[in-house]
């Protein structure tokens, strides 16, 4: 485990926050580690702008290449919304929103957050807040309602990016 996180920090340290690939090699040689996900929910929340993105788009990374997370481990990731730093570590928790299985007090914590996210000054942040809301309504019909008006607003928005976001998205 020690190995995992200088491997994680000394990447972390490297990223200049826009290149990614410290992150992609660092990825690519701890993918299998047992205690990734956990190394990296512990550091999203950092004060350290650098650290947290960084962290996120490796979370990111871990979803999208099928790594699942615990039920505690998602709750970990939505009590910690309201703390996060940095304007691309929400957008790399949005999403990843599809990729978590979230049960219905999940679900209502989360959808808390999103609809926050929708009015958001930053269009990507919108548009991937829609797409994570999204995703919640098609596993929690609850949801369906709220997402389906958030979707017909954003087919209204003023960025570009959120309306093709939103005329992307199946049918609520």
């Amino acid at each position: 485990m020690a190995e995992l996180e200088d491997d994680l920090m000394e990447a972390l340290a490297n990223w200049d926050g826009r290149h990614t690939a410290p992150l992609k090699e660092c990825f690519r040689r701890n993918r299998e580690e047992p205690g990734l996900a956990d190394a990296l929910l512990h550091r999203i929340g950092s004060t350290d702008i650098r650290v947290a993105e960084g962290s996120s788009w490796l979370l990111k990374a871990a979803l999208e290449t099928g790594t699942s997370l615990s039920p505690a481990q998602v709750s970990a990731l939505i009590g910690i919304l309201p703390a996060l730093r940095g304007k691309n570590t929400i957008l790399h928790v949005c999403q990843s929103v599809r990729h978590l299985t979230v049960d219905r007090t999940q679900a209502d914590a989360l959808v808390h957050h999103l609809e926050r996210f929708l009015i958001d000054e930053r269009p990507f942040l919108r548009a991937w807040s829609l797409d994570a809301l999204a995703a919640v309504a098609a596993r929690h019909p609850v949801f369906r309602e709220r997402a389906a008006a958030a979707l017909l607003q954003a087919r209204e928005d003023p960025a570009a990016s959120v309306r093709a976001r939103a005329r992307n998205l199946p049918g609520i």
